[in-house]
């Protein structure tokens, strides 16, 4: 509770589950829609992902430095937020004839966003936060992140599979001869691209899966764009000496 006595750790410590949505949220679900809509190998995912990590990477050694030189962390935390509305509202234009090349640079600027996130909200916890707390701020990031994020990707498993049910059904009344690849899709999407099945059959499949994906980002950007207005009302706060370590 001592990290919710100031108006700024509060908020921060408020954001966190918004944040952890829209950080782990996509890259979940972003996975499945490869390999569903796609039908991606494991190694076409992995480069996707690598797009993920690498500009998460670099944007967190920027940010890193940008607070070393400047000791402004508070520009970092408003484009953290921007970008990952951005990378989420991205995600919602995702289609199967979408390029694997604008696919890597949709996960280009939600890894930006991702970078962004990992010092300049450690640091201004931390500068905000009691002195007595400061050890403790970073196990509570990740805490208060990981919970936003396990308590909705449960809630999203269940959105996604009810809006899939409902969509499959229709396409089930369109080819009721083929109700059996239908109904196993959802279990095993090979089932879709045997020879059997005729390529209408399969793009009505695949659609209903798109659909009931963007269903899944369109949430997701609800929350990021939630954490825009919130994290403008982050004040800053001077790294003080309990932070020395910006100092040098």
């Amino acid at each position: 509770m001592s990290l919710l006595s100031t108006r700024s750790s509060a908020l921060l410590i408020g954001l966190q589950p918004l944040v952890g949505i829209v950080i782990y949220a996509p890259v979940v679900y972003v996975i499945l829609w490869l390999s569903i809509v796609k039908h991606d190998n494991p190694r076409s995912t992995c480069t996707h992902l690598l797009a993920i990590v690498a500009s998460a990477a670099v944007l967190s050694v920027f940010s890193d430095l940008v607070i070393s030189k400047t000791g402004r962390y508070t520009i970092l935390i408003y484009s953290s937020c921007a970008f990952l509305t951005l990378g989420c509202g991205l995600l919602i234009l995702f289609k199967e004839s979408t390029s694997n090349g604008s696919l890597i640079g949709y996960m280009i600027l939600l890894g930006i966003g991702v970078g962004l996130t990992l010092h300049p909200h450690i640091i201004a916890l931390q500068a905000a936060a009691p002195a007595e707390m400061v050890s403790r701020v970073i196990s509570s990031i990740l805490f208060f992140r990981l919970i936003g994020a396990t308590v909705a990707i449960a809630l999203f498993n269940t959105i996604l599979q009810a809006n899939l049910t409902s969509k499959l059904a229709v396409v089930v009344i369109n080819h009721p001869l083929y109700i059996r690849y239908i109904l196993d899709s959802p279990n095993n999407q090979d089932v879709i691209r045997l020879p059997a099945v005729p390529q209408s059959v399969r793009d009505a499949v695949i659609d209903a899966n798109v659909q009931g994906f963007k269903t899944i980002y369109i949430t997701c950007l609800v929350f990021a764009a939630v954490t825009i207005p919130l994290c403008l009302f982050v004040r800053h706060i001077p790294i003080s000496d309990k932070l020395n370590i910006y100092k040098r």
